[in-house]
């Protein structure tokens, strides 16, 4: 398994440069996990119009899901399958 990356805190940090500094790094995460998708396209398995569209619902919903619990509110989140 390997190790995790340590990432410098800068000291006096503040709580917003905090948000700033990790909501940076985890976003760049996320997108990069969603670009892999665009992988499925090469592959030889063969995707229809009505498929990518419940994908792109799901990661939609998710992310309004994630916004509304930045704002405190209790979301129920649930998983995917098509």
């Amino acid at each position: 398994m390997a190790a995790k990356k340590k990432t410098n805190v800068p000291a006096g940090e503040s709580p917003e440069e905090r948000f700033v500094r990790v909501a940076t790094l985890k976003t760049n995460s996320i997108l990069k996990s969603l670009r892999t998708l665009s992988k499925l396209r090469g592959s030889k398995a063969k995707s229809t119009q009505a498929q990518r569209e419940a994908i792109q619902d799901a990661i939609s919903t998710a992310l309004d899901d994630v916004i509304e619990q930045m704002a405190g509110k209790v979301v129920e989140t649930t998983g995917f399958k098509l």
